[in-house]
């Protein structure tokens, strides 16, 4: 079977092909830098596999520059498909992710696991972990600036993977220290104990 992205027979969404995710917002918004509490957005980003098929993505986003922008005027709009190698936190993954994607949305999206059932718990969202998100394309035309991005609308959960590191999150004190010989001390001590 080919992992490939289609449109999802009944709703008419954009079904992403099978991706890693990173920077999920799903249970929250979020906003970036220099923007209101008002113009946060639900987001996730998608690194997607050099052996997958997005011709259907790359149609939907083409459609919809030619719709808004007409057919002749699509020079400078700016793409959703991103180089992966031209940015800097996420340059090392580009043998095996070559593009990315964004998606956003003010509405909360839908999250379902592999079962098909709601998930609620944000312990289960995190970047690294393999997903496929439904979205709609649309394009934009704000401030001067032209160009054409992906609304979301669900994501579902699928296999775990180790967890990436790429900027803007913690990781995890796990893979930082590693344990040290002939050090006292009790990991199960609670502090309550420490002036018993």
């Amino acid at each position: 079977m080919t992992n490939a992205a289609y449109v999802h027979p009944k709703t008419g969404n954009l079904m992403s092909p099978v991706c890693r995710m990173i920077w999920p917002a799903l249970f929250a918004p979020t906003k970036m830098r220099d923007q209101t509490e008002d113009q946060a957005k639900h987001q996730i980003t998608i690194l997607i596999p050099k052996d997958a098929d997005i011709t259907v993505l790359k149609t939907a986003a083409a459609d919809s520059a030619t719709e808004k922008f007409g057919a002749k005027k699509t020079s400078g709009v700016r793409t959703p498909f991103r180089k992966t190698e031209e940015k800097d936190k996420l340059a090392e993954f580009a043998e095996d992710y070559p593009y990315y994607i964004t998606a956003r949305s003010k509405d909360k999206p839908g999250v379902v696991g592999p079962s098909g059932k709601a998930v609620e718990d944000p312990e289960q969202v995190y970047s690294g972990r393999h997903c496929r998100v439904s979205m709609q394309a649309f394009a934009y035309d704000t401030a001067g600036n032209k160009g054409v991005s992906f609304g979301l609308q669900n994501v579902q959960l699928l296999d775990h993977d180790d967890p990436l590191n790429v900027g803007g999150g913690r990781v995890s004190a796990e893979s930082e220290f590693d344990a040290v010989e002939g050090v006292s001390g009790d990991d199960t001590k609670s502090s309550d104990d420490i002036f018993g």
